[in-house]
């Protein structure tokens, strides 16, 4: 699990260039589960059809209001965790990856 905030990176010394190297990081982690997922699919349970979601939203939000966003999806996340450890495998379940970005944007990218 990997989880940061940017205002906690940038506020050390060398702040922008950590947050820039952690960003390059979680992209690629990003893509890396996202690859996985779409080679292995074909080998999973085939309730996993309708199992799997992806999503992306778009808000319009002030700083504040992104932030408690991103505390409220993490506090669910945190009770899910809890409840079902990765690291802690059980007859019938899977692994499954969740991935949260709350970032701003000028605009939608086209």
């Amino acid at each position: 699990m990997t989880s940061w905030e940017a205002a906690d990176v940038i506020a050390q010394e060398g702040g922008a260039e950590v947050q820039d190297e952690l960003t390059r990081q979680e992209l690629a982690g990003h893509a890396r589960v996202l690859n996985a997922w779409q080679s292995q699919k074909a080998d999973l349970d085939p309730a996993w059809t309708a199992g799997a979601s992806l999503s992306d939203y778009g808000l319009r939000l002030r700083p504040d209001e992104a932030r408690a966003l991103a505390a409220e999806l993490h506090a669910v996340m945190m009770r899910w965790l809890d409840a079902h450890p990765a690291e802690e495998p059980s007859e019938g379940t899977d692994l499954v990856a969740v991935l949260i970005d709350v970032v701003p944007l000028k605009e939608w990218p086209t």
